[in-house]
């Protein structure tokens, strides 16, 4: 639970079971006669709050600013519709007011394509499925104004299928006393307009490059094919007719192409010699299918910074030397001329408490004959972390160099540094087929 204060040095927080079956419209939300007719109160806790400080908060100011924090409290596991009350130490701030559900139902459903949807009545917290419960469907997610539009009995592996209504808008599950579940919402992927078999034509369209001089030529290659809901096919023998955008949508010149037996076809275009740079488009009159690219006069760069990525393992407050070298591409090094790096400590959540990037670090160094250089760093953690949860944060660190012909070229490296050394993470597929086997990657992070 959440909680946002300012003025408040404590709170109680007291749980209402109800005889209520399900959450109720209430167009008056929770009053007196609700805890008269349905409640009684089933635990009650006090907690106490201090003021929190942190950035852009002067300590003389600290006790009249808005703080928030976190509580944890054990949801009961008899299933119920409850209420949850929140009084203030405070006489003069106001009493919140929440439903609260507990229900063992945790409900999929899988849209099968033709007109049909499966359902599975899965228990939340084992994940075993739930034989013989009654799924019922409805036409809005509120009580006050639904319509019960089916209902299906799900079969000893916890599944039941039903035909689709387009009117449908919810779904509830209910076995037993386990009646609370609050409406989900449903929604089925239907084609445009419900027009099932119908062909959209469409084309996809492709360029060499996504950056051009002035004066340069464009290829460009369109593939043209038709699509319904489950298959697609190419288009052949079709004209159509190109055009060239610049960067103010001026149309600057057109061209015509008809497709193959594979359903594509090529062209190009020439660009202007002096023109203004931007983004440039290329697009169809028939489908508006449009591919965009930048015109620009830019020169290819003569060499490049890399980083050697960090082997040993380091954790906030270590120090890391990060290692890296300057190199021309006709295999020349780039020797005795300065680097100049910025480091940067970046927040875990940016834009949460008002967090914001702090710098760290501001030097120049100085390339060897090798054209190789060592930036020593401190991983130096916040006097305070303000987002309470061990945080990772990420260093990044940027390097700049100028070599005698004035060409300036620059790079990036982000090394993430957390209280521990090493972390743990596990890899899943995002789909696995329930005839595969369950092949779970540990990974080892430092």
């Amino acid at each position: 639970m959440r909680l946002h204060y300012r003025n408040v040095e404590g709170f109680t927080l007291n749980l209402y079971t109800t005889t209520l079956s399900e959450v109720p419209w209430m167009d008056h939300g929770i009053n007196k006669d609700t805890y008269r007719k349905y409640a009684r109160k089933f635990s009650s806790t006090h907690f106490g709050l201090k003021p929190l400080p942190g950035k852009d908060k002067l300590p003389e100011d600290v006790p009249y600013l808005a703080s928030d924090t976190v509580f944890k409290f054990m949801i009961p596991r008899e299933t119920g519709v409850y209420i949850l009350q929140i009084v203030p130490d405070t006489e003069t701030a106001r009493t919140d007011d929440k439903f609260l559900v507990s229900t063992r139902f945790k409900v999929l459903t899988l849209d099968l394509g033709d007109n049909r949807m499966e359902v599975a009545t899965l228990d939340a917290r084992s994940g075993q499925p739930i034989a013989g419960a009654k799924v019922s469907f409805y036409s809005s997610y509120d009580e006050k104004n639904r319509k019960a539009m089916a209902e299906v009995l799900t079969d000893a592996g916890g599944k039941a299928v039903l035909p689709w209504q387009s009117e449908i808008r919810s779904y509830v599950a209910r076995k037993g006393r386990d009646t609370a579940m609050m409406p989900q919402n449903v929604y089925m992927n239907h084609p445009y307009y419900g027009i099932k078999d119908t062909d959209w034509r469409q084309m996809a369209l492709l360029t060499d490059r996504s950056l051009y001089r002035p004066g340069q030529t464009v290829h460009v290659k369109g593939i043209a094919y038709k699509q319904n809901s489950d298959s697609a096919q190419v288009l052949q023998g079709v004209d159509y007719e190109l055009v060239l955008l610049d960067a103010n949508r001026k149309e600057l010149a057109t061209r015509k192409g008809r497709t193959n037996d594979f359903g594509s076809f090529a062209t190009e275009f020439v660009l202007p010699a002096a023109c203004l740079n931007g983004m440039f488009s290329i697009r169809t009159k028939e489908t508006q299918s449009t591919v965009t690219f930048r015109v620009e006069e830019y020169k290819r760069p003569t060499f490049e910074i890399a980083f050697t990525p960090v082997s040993e393992a380091y954790r906030l407050g270590d120090k890391v030397v990060l290692k890296g070298n300057v190199k021309a591409f006709n295999g020349m090094m780039v020797q005795d001329v300065p680097l100049a790096y910025t480091v940067t400590r970046r927040n875990p959540r940016p834009g949460y408490w008002s967090n914001a990037d702090k710098p760290l670090l501001s030097d120049t160094i100085q390339l060897d004959t090798n054209g190789d250089f060592s930036i020593p760093l401190t991983l130096e953690a916040p006097a305070v972390d303000t987002d309470g949860y061990g945080s990772v944060y990420t260093y990044h660190v940027e390097a700049v160099v100028t070599d005698e012909a004035g060409e300036t070229q620059s790079a990036s490296y982000n090394l993430l540094a957390g209280p521990k050394a090493y972390s743990f993470d596990i890899r899943l597929p995002q789909y696995v087929c329930k005839e595969d086997s369950m092949l779970f990657t540990f990974g080892v992070n430092m």
